[in-house]
């Protein structure tokens, strides 16, 4: 499940970057997204939390781990060697 959100995730982000051009936002915004879950696991399994809850961050963390190297692999694409859309 982690994958698959990971995956769907990219797509819809890579999307949206192709629309906007806002790389350097979002890659802000995944690496809080990252953080965040790691902080939020950590928290879970440190205190035993739910297994569902484990799950169902495990299936959101898909999403920033994933989605990040898409943006990082854009971002730097854009900074080394701008083109233009002509």
């Amino acid at each position: 499940m982690n994958c698959v959100a990971g995956i769907a995730g990219s797509i819809l982000l890579g999307k949206y970057l192709d629309k906007h051009r806002c790389f350097k936002k979002m890659q802000i915004w995944l690496a809080l997204g990252v953080s965040g879950t790691v902080f939020a696991t950590f928290l879970v399994l440190h205190f035993n939390g739910p297994q569902w809850l484990t799950i169902v961050i495990t299936i959101f963390g898909g999403i920033p781990i994933s989605s990040i190297s898409l943006v990082s692999y854009q971002f730097s694409a854009e900074v080394i060697y701008p083109v233009s859309e002509v």
